[in-house]
């Protein structure tokens, strides 16, 4: 709520990235965007993806900035990828 008028941030727009249970920002105050405005209407959406967006990529450029080729960095790794040897019938 701002100054007691109701804000409506859809599920979308809630994140950058899916999520499943939107209980854990219930009577949360968060930072978000007004994308949206109709004082007639009593309208008011909000948008916190924009928000995460946009820092993500000032983190991306600042990391980007910061390494450069045959640096040694450390890291964890959330994701495996298996690959696939594609094979195409037909062709040597």
């Amino acid at each position: 709520m701002i100054d007691e008028a109701r804000v409506f941030i859809p599920a979308s727009l809630v994140s950058d990235t899916y999520e499943k249970d939107l209980s854990k920002y219930a009577d949360q105050e968060i930072e978000f965007v007004i994308s949206e405005f109709n004082p007639r209407r009593r309208r008011i959406i909000g948008d916190r993806k924009q928000l995460l967006v946009a820092k993500k990529a000032e983190m991306q450029k600042e990391l980007f900035a910061r390494i450069h080729v045959g640096d040694v960095v450390e890291g964890v790794i959330k994701k495996r990828y298996r690959l696939r040897r594609i094979h195409r019938s037909g062709r040597s």
